[in-house]
């Protein structure tokens, strides 16, 4: 507005209508929140259920497996067209298994609500309530959709399996098709003829191919982006360079060293791996990226660049692995047990067999590429093939021969006493050379071409899985050592001993060696047409569990069971141990009370954890019931002396006719009871030896128990004194000798009682009472002693010195005959 027009009032009708205007909008912005949250409550009420998504799940699956089946129909699918189906088929398994499992819990408790109201009534009987009805008829209804859509879902997993078994069976057919179709012998005039033949036009093609791509470079230099590629061939040479300059540095390996460490060794091996690849690689991948971002790789140039790239980085690998683990010239930093020529042989077959591979890769994608004809293709296979077999047949001769052999004596593999598997891996190579030369020969140049392929194939995982498996020993023995950080670690912070430590760690590397060696078995199996899919699918139905009947037996369950009756075992035993350490010895019990409670409690944590652990098997009371009726013939028959045992000692701990401490006497062994377990019990004899009884001998046999009601024992000391001597005087030595001992009971009394009178001697006992039958021994020895002080006993008589320098008597003179039989008896023998 001018600042020169006149300020003029707001009408009042415009106010009016502004204000209209405001509450009218108020009311829409409440009228539409209303709507929404009605619609949002009805689009919730409306929310389909698990059933509905269910169905859905199941109605979208149909149309793929129907198209895949349709699909199956053709006769002749390539191999890939089958492994796009296959993996097709899998989502569609996953996702039926994934119904039957979410359905199974609502199956479930719908027939347990049924269970809980029980059979209709029968005919005649009195109706049910209208609500019983209701509810029996919701639950019928809810039970029948649960079931109805896992039937579906079940009948679809099986179609989908069926699918699986179809295409895995046809790719067999197919690989096995293509492997054994025979062509022309490498030996036949007319496939050279025609080989010949070819020769021209095949060189034209692969002329006009090169003259194009170059061509191509042309344009891309007109059009200044070929400093792309130089960039990466620039990156290229620097990687190889630090290749260079880096392995010496990080991966040296210094003849003279003779002290390697495994951890060394493996340490050195994987570096030199490493830094034999990656670099090799890395400039691979930024050369084929540069040619495919300048789109220097055209249709028919773009697989011939892969196969030689490719294979460059293969030959980098095994040169660098076969370095690794054979360490030609260096026998202390060897992976493997052969000795330095052999190394170098096998070092020599590597370089050949990665050269040959390479060779036949480039060979093949360039014969693809210019349409080669098939004598030509044919040709070029069995040569490379029949030259990578005479290569590995030099280097089983090389190996087989010795200094003091001529080499008609090498025909056959030379195997070394002191080997174990250079018998069977000689014997394999000498079986597969044959088998490449003559598929090379009879026409069988595809089986020959895949016999090359597979031996170089399972060479380099043998090579590799020999490289890991050192890593992973030579890792987990230095953790485990005395003075490792790993060890001290684990040692002061989760207490863990050394003995233990040691048994995790063999426990781990052989978990370790199960999982790499079930991944190198899959990729060796891999060229064959056994999918690791497949492998997966069948652990996967014995892990998760497969259904006999009315019963699932699974793997999962089974170890998730032990796990559970472990836990409960480890809490039992820790039970116990406070039972025994903490709250028993602070009661006045006896300690034969005390171990018959604390064995109770571990057999009732055991019982307990046994039922939780067949409850999530499945196993309810009843079906153990009847499992225990099949084995009852068996346990009447071959385990009746462990059912006898273990009744007789639950019977000990109940009665407790012999308690732990207690002296027994069973048979002619005596000793005191240390335990008593569920099969037998334990008894340390006076010489410390352990007495393993039965319990059923304890309770059927005779057993002497010397502290059955309490621990007092009786000593008896005799005495033998000449019969001169006053036996009143005896008497009253002995009862002072017996009260003089403080382990003696005054009450009752000690007593001396003449036991025999004899010709010479009068034989004297001396019986006293102590509190504790386990000093027995010791107050005995100690009265002897001091009966054998107080009656004179001890006086020593005197013995006469022995005569210095008697001559010693002429064994040529017979001895003089003896005046008495003293002198008879000190008379020396002739």
């Amino acid at each position: 507005m001018p600042a020169s027009a006149p300020h003029r009032p707001f009408p009042a009708a415009a106010a009016r209508t502004a204000w209209s205007g405001l509450t009218a909008l108020a009311l829409a912005l409440v009228l539409a929140l209303g709507i929404a949250i009605a619609g949002a409550g009805g689009v919730a009420a409306q929310a389909p259920g698990p059933n509905a998504e269910a169905n859905a799940v199941l109605d979208a699956a149909r149309p793929v497996l129907s198209e895949i089946e349709t699909t199956l129909q053709q006769p002749n699918l390539p191999d890939a067209e089958l492994q796009r189906l296959r993996a097709q088929v899998d989502p569609v398994a996953a996702r039926m298994r994934a119904v039957i499992e979410a359905s199974q819990p609502r199956i479930d408790a719908a027939r347990a609500r049924l269970d809980q109201l029980g059979p209709k009534p029968a005919e005649g009987a009195p109706a049910e309530s209208p609500e019983v009805q209701r509810d029996r008829e919701e639950r019928s209804r809810v039970l029948a959709e649960a079931d109805e859509i896992q039937k579906r879902a079940r009948a679809m997993l099986v179609e989908a399996d069926q699918i699986v078994t179809t295409i895995a069976d046809r790719r067999r057919a197919s690989f096995t098709q293509r492997l054994f179709a025979r062509s022309q012998s490498i030996l036949d005039p007319e496939l050279w003829l025609s080989a010949v033949e070819s020769l021209p036009r095949e060189m034209r093609a692969v002329r006009e191919l090169g003259a194009d791509w170059a061509a191509r470079v042309t344009d891309r230099y007109r059009e200044g982006r070929i400093w792309l590629l130089v960039i990466a061939l620039v990156a290229a040479v620097v990687l190889i360079v630090l290749k260079r300059r880096l392995k010496p540095e990080l991966a040296s390996r210094p003849p003279e060293a003779t002290d390697v460490t495994p951890l060394s060794r493996a340490a050195v091996a994987g570096i030199r791996v490493l830094l034999g690849t990656l670099p090799v690689a890395v400039a691979c991948f930024i050369l084929y990226a540069a040619l495919d971002a300048i789109y220097l790789l055209p249709p028919r140039v773009g697989p011939i660049a892969y196969a030689i790239l490719t294979g460059i980085g293969f030959f980098a690998f095994a040169r660098s692995l076969g370095d690794a683990v054979l360490a030609p010239g260096v026998m202390h930093w060897r992976l493997v047990r052969v000795d330095d020529p052999t190394a170098q042989r096998l070092m020599r077959l590597i370089y050949a067999g990665s050269i040959i591979i390479l060779i036949a890769t480039i060979a093949e994608s360039v014969l693809a590429a210019v349409a080669a004809a098939l004598p030509l293709t044919v040709l070029v296979r069995g040569v490379l093939a029949a030259a990578f077999a005479l290569a590995l047949v030099g280097m089983l001769r090389a190996l087989a021969q010795r200094p003091d052999q001529s080499a008609e004596d090498c025909l056959g593999p030379y195997v070394p006493a002191e080997s174990k598997v250079a018998a069977p891996l000689r014997l394999g190579g000498w079986i597969a050379s044959l088998a490449i030369l003559g598929g090379v020969v009879f026409g069988y140049v595809s089986l020959s071409s895949f016999i090359m392929a597979q031996i170089v194939w399972v060479a380099t995982l043998s090579a590799l899985l020999v490289l890991l498996l050192a890593v992973v020993d030579a890792a987990l023995g230095a953790s485990t050592a005395e003075n490792a950080r790993v060890a001290l670690t684990l040692q002061s912070m989760v207490g863990v001993r050394r003995r233990s430590l040691e048994q995790l760690s063999v426990l781990a590397g052989g978990a370790i060696r199960v999982v790499l060696l079930a991944v190198a078995l899959l990729l060796a199996l891999a060229p064959w047409g056994i999918e690791s899919g497949d492998l997966w699918g069948s652990l996967r139905a014995a892990f998760f569990g497969f259904r006999i009947g009315d019963y699932t037996i699974s793997l999962s369950a089974i170890l998730l069971a032990a796990l559970l009756f472990g836990v409960g075992l480890g809490i039992t035993r820790a039970v116990q141990r406070w039972l025994d350490k903490r709250f028993l010895p602070a009661t006045d019990l006896d300690a034969g009370l005390r171990n018959s409670i604390q064995t109770v409690a571990g057999y009732l944590g055991v019982i307990l954890a046994a039922s939780i652990a067949f409850a999530q098997l499945g196993l309810s009371f009843d079906k153990l019931t009847i499992v225990a009726g099949a084995l009852s013939v068996g346990i009447g028959f071959g385990l009746q002396s462990i059912v006898s045992n273990f009744v007789s000692g639950l019977i000990l701990l109940g009665e407790r006719p012999i308690r732990v401490g207690d002296r027994i006497l069973v048979g002619a062994d005596e000793g005191v009871v240390r335990r008593i377990n569920v099969r037998a019990t334990e008894i340390e004899t006076g010489d410390r030896a352990v007495l393993i009884v039965p319990n059923s001998t304890l309770i059927t046999g005779v057993v002497r128990n010397r502290v059955r009601n309490d621990r007092t024992a009786r000593v008896v000391v005799t005495i033998v004194m000449p019969r001169g001597t006053d036996a009143a005087w005896v008497r009253e030595t002995l009862l002072s000798v017996a009260h003089a001992h403080r382990d003696v009971l005054r009450h009752p009394e000690p007593v001396v009682r003449l036991k025999k009178i004899g010709e010479a001697t009068l034989e004297f006992d001396l019986i006293v009472i102590v509190d504790e039958i386990d000093i027995v021994a010791r107050v005995s020895s100690d009265l002897n002693f001091a009966a054998f002080e107080r009656l004179g006993i001890g006086e020593v008589p005197d013995v006469p010195e022995p005569v210095a320098d008697m001559p010693e008597p002429d064994p040529s003179v017979p001895p003089a005959a003896p005046k008495d039989e003293a002198q008879a008896m000190l008379a020396p023998k002739p």
